[in-house]
C-alpha cells in the first residue's frame, strides 16, 4: 500500500464539488494502494505510460480544472508585456485550454551541471503537463478545421510529494551551487529514500491507469483511447490522479510561449517565451536564465521574456553578450541558438539528457529541434497536424523508461 495525498476534487461529481482554492495540506496522507494485484504483459512502465497523448478531438480535460483561473491571467499578462504585446484571452478563451500531453517522470533532475552522476542521483519524480487552446469546426483562412489547436501552450511542472525535509535542503544547496559530492552523506541518504518513496507513489498511480494488458510500447496513443468506452473510464481514473498529484502547491515551474493573435505564424513570425515559479500555490513571473552546462554557473538571462523568430534568436542577447569576456560570449552562443543554420551542431548535445539539462539551454534553442522553422511544440499540436513529438522528448523518455523500470522492480 502505498501514500496518497487527501485531496479536494476539481470535478463535480467524481469526488464531489468544492472550492480549487480549498485548503489541502501535502502532509496529509492515506493509504493509496493503487496498483494492488498489477499484472501486465508489457514491460512497465512503457513509453506510453510514461508520455500520453490526448486525442486533439478528444481532448476533454480543462487546463481551469487542473490550475487557477488566475494563472491563465497571469501567464496572459506576461505574454502581453512581451514583444507580442496584446492579450492572448482575446483569442484562445479561458475554456479552450485543455490537456493535449502529459508526462510523468520518475525522475527528473534537479540541477544545473550535465554530470551523468548527479542527473540520476539528484533527481525527484514530477508530472509535467502540457495545456493548449482545443477548438472544433473552425475557419482559419479558407478552409473549415475539424479539428484545431492554436500555436500557443503552457507547460505546468508539479513535483511528487513535495514537502519532503530532504528535499528541500537538497534543493537550497543546489540553489547556493552545490554539486553533488559537496553535500553531506547523510543528506543524500535521506533524499534517496525519500525520492524512492515518492517515485514508487508515482508509479502505483501511472500503473493503475492502465486496463490493457498490452499495446504501451511505443510512444503513441494510448490502447485505453481507442474506443469510448475504455476512453471514459480512463479520463475518470486519469483526473483522480491529477487531483492527488497535480494541486497548486505542487507546482514548481510554468512556462509558456505563443505567438501573436491572428493565427497566422508566416506573417507574424515572432514567438515569445515566458517562465513562472510556483511556490506554496502562486505562481511569479521568473527571469529566463542560462546556466553552463559543466560548471552551473549563470550564463544569461532574460529578465521577462524570450522573442524570437522563424530563423533568428532574441535580437537582446547581442546587446547583453556585448561587454562579455570572449570566453564567456563563447560559452553563451554554445547554450542559446541565434541562427536556425546552427540546428545540426546543436541538435546532438541538445536532444541527449546526459549533455544538456532544461537550465543549459534557452526556451526556444530547446524548442526548435523539430526540423520545421515555425514548429515551437516539443509535445503538443501545430494547427491541425498530427502531435509533434520533439527528438528531445524521445532521449528524455528513454531515461524514464529505463529508470521507471529500475525503480519498479527495486519497490
Amino acid at each position: 500500500m502505498k501514500n496518497a495525498w487527501i485531496v479536494c476534487g476539481l470535478w463535480a461529481g467524481v469526488l464531489g464539488a468544492c472550492s480549487l482554492e480549498a485548503e489541502v495540506e501535502p502532509s496529509e496522507v492515506v493509504d493509496l494502494g493503487k496498483a494492488d494485484g498489477f499484472e501486465t504483459t508489457d514491460a512497465f512502465p512503457a513509453a506510453a505510460d510514461l508520455a500520453l497523448i490526448v486525442p486533439m478531438d478528444d481532448a476533454r480535460v480543462r487546463a481551469v480544472d487542473v490550475m487557477p483561473r488566475s494563472w491563465l491571467g497571469q501567464v496572459d499578462r506576461a505574454l502581453e508585456a512581451s514583444e507580442l504585446d496584446e492579450s492572448i484571452l482575446e483569442e484562445s478563451f479561458e475554456e479552450d485550454w485543455r490537456l493535449v500531453s502529459a508526462r510523468f517522470v520518475p525522475c527528473s533532475p534537479l540541477g544545473r551541471v550535465a554530470d551523468a552522476e548527479e542527473i540520476d542521483t539528484l533527481c525527484w519524480p514530477q508530472v509535467r503537463l502540457v495545456f493548449q487552446p482545443v477548438l472544433h469546426n473552425i475557419r482559419i483562412t479558407w478552409a473549415l478545421r475539424d479539428d484545431y489547436a492554436d500555436d500557443r501552450a503552457i507547460h505546468a511542472l508539479f513535483r511528487v510529494a513535495p514537502d519532503g525535509e530532504a528535499l528541500g535542503e537538497v534543493l537550497a544547496a543546489l540553489g547556493d551551487g552545490a554539486r553533488l559530492y559537496e553535500l553531506p552523506s547523510d543528506v543524500v541518504r535521506a533524499f534517496e529514500r525519500e525520492r524512492d518513496v515518492a517515485a514508487e507513489l508515482l508509479l502505483e498511480w501511472v500503473a493503475w491507469l492502465r486496463d490493457r494488458e498490452a499495446g504501451y510500447g511505443r510512444l503513441e496513443m494510448r490502447p485505453e483511447l481507442t474506443d469510448e468506452v475504455h476512453a471514459d473510464a480512463f479520463y475518470e481514473r486519469l483526473e483522480e490522479m491529477l487531483q492527488a498529484l497535480c494541486r497548486p502547491w505542487a507546482l514548481h515551474e510554468l512556462t509558456a510561449f505563443s505567438l501573436p493573435n491572428g493565427r497566422s505564424p508566416a506573417s507574424a513570425d515572432l514567438w515569445s517565451f515566458v517562465a513562472f515559479r510556483g511556490e506554496r500555490g502562486e505562481i511569479t513571473q521568473s527571469v529566463l536564465e542560462v546556466f553552463d552546462p559543466q560548471t552551473g554557473a549563470p550564463l544569461l538571462a532574460f529578465p521577462s521574456s524570450e522573442d524570437v523568430s522563424t530563423g533568428l534568436g532574441d535580437f537582446e542577447v547581442w546587446e547583453r553578450i556585448e561587454g562579455m569576456s570572449d570566453e564567456r560570449q563563447d560559452a553563451v552562443l554554445r547554450q542559446v541558438m541565434m541562427d536556425t543554420s546552427e540546428l545540426s551542431e546543436f541538435a546532438p548535445r541538445v536532444n541527449d539528457p546526459y549533455q544538456t539539462l532544461v537550465p543549459n539551454v534557452s526556451c526556444s534553442t530547446c524548442h526548435r529541434m523539430n526540423g520545421l522553422n515555425f514548429n515551437f511544440h516539443n509535445l503538443s499540436y501545430l494547427e491541425d497536424q498530427d502531435i509533434t513529438i520533439a527528438p528531445r522528448v524521445r532521449g528524455d523518455l528513454a531515461r524514464d523508461v529505463r529508470i521507471g523500470r529500475e525503480q519498479w522492480s527495486a519497490r
